[in-house]
């Protein structure tokens, strides 16, 4: 019977080196193994896959075989194995080999393709300077891309802790406080525009509990903002801004998901604000919409390009009788936008009078003056909304879910501290990103220029 043999096949092979983890083995025939074994110093080019890629055989394959979709190479006299691997990878970097692939999908590298690449051939002893040369420099960048995840790794932790320290301070002195440690070491724990995501979440965590700004004694409690909302609906309903609400005002939610300050009031999204869904016409017909002259018309794709909390329109807008054919409205400006699906958490506020498709829920405040304290609140809560909302083509979140969110209200006066603090702490973050950004493409800037010193 013919004798099994380890079958040395494509998913093993790595750049320069063998994952040996796994061998399968083969069944060959004697006259089978001189053409398939593979032997120290041989060199093993991968056909498929990643044409070119390339390792050389090592005491612990020899006498194994490979398969088809494998070259070997054997090279003759004074030729390096391991310079003929380094200049096979230097032409796949480069792109240089692939001239010789076949196929459109997915390319190979034939044998007799591979047999015709020409290759520059120094002296021996200087290929054997290259290989140690090369080999030296590759130690020399691993230990400094080890160095490099270290204190990257150092950074990261020191990132995370000073962000912990911010979320967790209990009063606004606290965060005062943690924030200037932040402030301290800005330019070394945020070094990428990522990096802010954590800190802008941040903010607005501490906006919503009610620590990013200190209370007031003086401030009106915020359960007595309940007989204006009533009062404010009541105009909305009469003025038929909103044509029907139908959720209860100012229904005190009593116990919220997290803790807030004393003078605050648990409502519900549905207790503060009418939510009024969108629509689109049934038909596409070209009356029902226009460019720029008509009622703006919002899509959650339009939110994607908005360059700020306050949007305007959208790509196009739609005329009078194509809102007559959907169940959307005129929203007023002020009113708050998050888009409920396709993507969901988009927020904005409308910054004139606008209509939405069906793929929003908006908020229109029962006190206009909170709308710039909701935004806060939405784009806080966007996460967690995104992960209750059901549905099986797609996700949505449904209007009677979303009005039932409990929202954490604040006395009026200190909604304006809390939006006007967000407001100046964001736009420190936003000059960070844009710094942060510039530096990136300038370093990019300057590596692409220096690969291209002569």
């Amino acid at each position: 019977e013919p004798a099994p043999f380890q079958d040395l096949s494509d998913p093993f092979m790595q750049q320069r080196r063998f994952d040996l983890s796994d061998v399968l083995e083969l069944r060959l025939e004697d006259t089978e193994l001189e053409e398939y074994s593979v032997k120290e110093n041989d060199l093993i080019v991968c056909e498929g896959g990643e044409p070119g890629r390339a390792a050389v055989c090592g005491p612990d394959v020899d006498g194994m075989v490979f398969q088809k979709a494998l070259h070997r190479v054997r090279p003759w006299c004074s030729i390096s194995t391991w310079y003929l691997a380094y200049l096979l990878r230097c032409d796949t970097w480069s792109q240089r080999i692939n001239a010789l692939f076949t196929g459109a999908t997915i390319k190979h590298l034939t044998g007799k393709a591979l047999a015709t690449h020409v290759v520059p051939l120094p002296p021996l002893s200087e290929q054997y300077r290259i290989v140690a040369k090369i080999d030296e420099l590759s130690r020399l960048i691993d230990r400094l891309a080890a160095a490099r995840r270290s204190r990257e790794d150092c950074r990261t932790a020191g990132r995370d802790s000073a962000l912990a320290a911010l979320r967790n301070a209990r009063t606004s002195e606290g965060v005062g406080t943690a924030w200037t440690r932040i402030a301290e070491r800005m330019d070394e724990l945020f070094t990428v525009p990522a990096d802010l995501v954590s800190l802008r979440e941040a903010v607005l965590q501490l906006a919503v509990r009610g620590r990013l700004v200190p209370q007031d004694e003086e401030d009106e409690l915020a359960g007595k903002l309940v007989p204006k909302l009533e009062a404010g609906r009541e105009q909305l309903l009469e003025k038929e801004i909103i044509t029907k609400s139908r959720y209860p005002c100012g229904v005190p939610v009593e116990q919220g998901p997290y803790e807030i300050p004393e003078t605050w009031q648990w409502l519900r999204l549905g207790d503060v604000s009418a939510i009024v869904g969108g629509g689109t016409p049934r038909s596409g017909e070209s009356s029902f919409w226009s460019d720029g002259q008509d009622i703006p018309w919002l899509t959650p794709a339009d939110m994607r390009r908005q360059p700020s909390r306050y949007v305007s329109r959208g790509e196009r807008d739609i005329t009078s009788e194509g809102l007559s054919r959907s169940s959307a409205q005129i929203l007023p400006a002020g009113s708050v936008l998050f888009s409920s699906r396709a993507p969901i958490g988009h927020v904005g506020i409308a910054a004139n009078p606008l209509s939405t498709n069906q793929g929003f829920k908006s908020c229109v405040p029962y006190i206009s003056a909170m709308s710039d304290y909701l935004y806060i609140f939405l784009k806080y809560a966007g996460p967690g909304i995104d992960a209750q909302a059901t549905g099986t083509t797609f996700k949505e979140v449904a209007g009677k879910e979303f009005a039932l969110i409990p929202v954490p209200i604040a006395p009026l006066a200190e909604q304006r501290r809390i939006v006007a603090k967000v407001n100046e702490l964001m736009g420190l973050i936003d000059r960070l990103e844009k710094h942060l950004v510039a530096k990136r493409e300038y370093h990019e800037a300057f590596a692409a220029a220096a690969t291209n010193v002569v």
